[in-house]
């Protein structure tokens, strides 16, 4: 038994310094991607990236994560000195070019969209303000002003959807990792409540809209990291059942030639499917 612990340590240090040493010679960046139906293909096969251009004294090397896409437009996080903000992209072709549309005091990511009775709302994650805060606009897709806080939950990732003609939300709490559904009789505005707690192990986390497929709704979920799995290593689509019990249907991988994937997103408008992946790229050095 000592001896398998032993081998087991051994390797665990060996992987740890070797990832030191890719990530001293490399970064990571999130690109956006478009997909054909994930749904049911374990490995999926996107069309290459798109080329990204942020704003100067962005981060270009971040790149793009967490993407929407609602009625042809993408919103998505990048960073700027260590802080998420919100952006968008006003069209779909072989570059992306974002624009800032919402930032705060904190940091946001997971710009969930939507459209509900005509206007424009937008639940990002905004944990560091000890909120789910919700958002709307009159001038989409900018002019986002922040409208209420819908719990006092540090909730991240948090996706509403609709099952059985009521509205839910399914969110995670930074501080606790518990997961948790929340219902209200009044979408968005609230009050919301609790209606499951723990659905799901610990660190389970939204990974993209809610779909609807075949009268079901199925939400994408980022599943724990763990010692040997990084951030972003796959994904898991869950059903969510009529008593809000869930089960798993499908796990996405990255492709091949990418470090992960962490988000799935479907615009029914223009009938895309759209992920981030993860690649790594060689740094640049430069003699003095």
């Amino acid at each position: 038994m000592w001896i398998a612990i032993f081998v087991g340590v051994l390797i665990i240090l060996s992987l740890t310094v070797a990832a030191t040493i890719v990530h001293s010679k490399s970064y990571y960046t999130w690109s956006p991607a478009l997909v054909n139906d994930p749904l049911f293909s374990r490995r999926i096969d996107p069309k290459p990236p798109f080329r990204l251009t942020v704003p100067r004294g962005y981060d270009e090397g971040f790149g793009a994560a967490d993407p929407f896409l609602v009625d042809g437009y993408i919103f998505t996080e990048i960073m700027k000195e260590g802080k998420g903000i919100i952006a968008v992209a006003e069209s779909l072709g072989e570059s992306l070019d974002f624009i800032p549309v919402l930032e705060e005091e904190f940091h946001l990511s997971y710009p969930s969209v939507f459209r509900h009775e005509g206007i424009w709302y937008m639940i990002p994650e905004a944990y560091q303000s000890g909120s789910i805060l919700l958002y709307r606009t009159d001038d989409f897709p900018h002019g986002w002003e922040r409208v209420k806080p819908l719990a006092d939950i540090d909730g991240c990732d948090s996706t509403v959807f609709n099952l059985g003609g009521r509205w839910y939300m399914f969110t995670t709490s930074v501080r606790s990792k518990e997961n948790m559904i929340l219902t209200t009789d009044n979408f968005p505005m609230g009050p919301w409540y609790t209606a499951v707690l723990s659905p799901l192990p610990r660190e389970y986390r939204g990974g993209g809209q809610a779909l609807y497929h075949n009268g079901e709704v199925l939400l994408p979920l980022q599943p724990p990291t763990t010692i040997l799995h990084g951030y972003g290593w796959k994904l898991e689509v869950y059903k969510v059942n009529r008593d809000l019990s869930m089960d798993k249907v499908t796990t996405i991988y990255p492709p091949t030639w990418a470090g992960g994937v962490h988000h799935l997103s479907y615009d029914p408008i223009s009938n895309q499917y759209m992920i981030d992946v993860r690649r790594y790229l060689k740094r640049q050095h430069t003699s003095k």
